[in-house]
């Protein structure tokens, strides 16, 4: 596994985009506690203005009491229309269960130079 990039804990995520007419590949990785159950989960992509722009198919889960804690991640690549404050939201059994805000800039040509 390579960690590409890490860019910060939500919500202090500040991401410069080179373009946003290209797709953006980012990953989002969650933890959790341990639980007990079996839950249909999913993920959202949302704007400032609450629109969802992406959504995950429902999946369920089955989550076990043997101790182990809940660890998931989503990669998503997406053509975001332009800067400004976006969240990722998880929704357990269809109520939004945590909510995650990150912010994309439009970056320079000086913060892309290597």
């Amino acid at each position: 596994m390579a960690l590409l990039g890490f860019f910060g804990v939500a919500p202090d995520v500040q991401i410069n985009v080179q373009d946003f007419g290209k797709p953006l590949p980012l990953a989002f990785v969650l933890l959790g506690g341990t639980g007990d159950a079996v839950a249909t989960i999913e993920f959202q992509l949302v704007d400032e203005a609450n629109h969802v722009l992406l959504s995950t198919p429902p999946r369920e889960t089955n989550l076990t009491a043997d101790g182990k804690r809940l660890m998931s991640a989503v990669g998503l690549s997406f053509v975001y229309p332009g800067p400004g404050r976006y969240r990722l939201r998880l929704l357990v059994d269809r109520q939004s269960h945590f909510d995650a805000a990150f912010e994309l800039l439009k970056g320079t040509p000086e913060d892309f130079q290597f």
